[in-house]
């Protein structure tokens, strides 16, 4: 973003993924990890460390300055509605897509 009413992120500062029900903001990385766990306990055992993989990159795309900024200023509005108003899902499918080719 470029205009004034931008907020500033400043490295060391962890990316925001979503406001928990008690206000706290919870990192992209803190929610990616509990993700993962959830859906690796819940995942066949075959499919394991795929399920991992896919929910650690879930919200990859929410680890950017639009995101931090977005959810910033949304806010003080509703917070409801946050990650569908910002493409935070499509970087997480690339970065997988990207690794299977690799491995092909």
């Amino acid at each position: 973003m470029n205009d004034n009413s931008s907020v500033s992120h400043s490295i060391g500062n962890p990316y925001i993924a979503k406001s928990t029900e008690d206000g706290r903001e919870e990192s992209v990385e803190e929610h990616s990890y509990k993700a993962a766990r959830v859906a690796e306990f819940n995942a066949p055992e075959m499919l394991k460390e795929t399920a991992r993989l896919i929910t650690l990159l879930h919200d990859a795309g929410k680890n950017c300055d639009e995101f931090y900024n977005h959810i910033k200023k949304e806010e003080d509005k509703q917070k409801s509605t946050i990650s569908k108003q910002v493409d935070h899902s499509t970087a997480g499918g690339i970065i997988v897509t990207d690794i299977a080719y690799k491995k092909l």
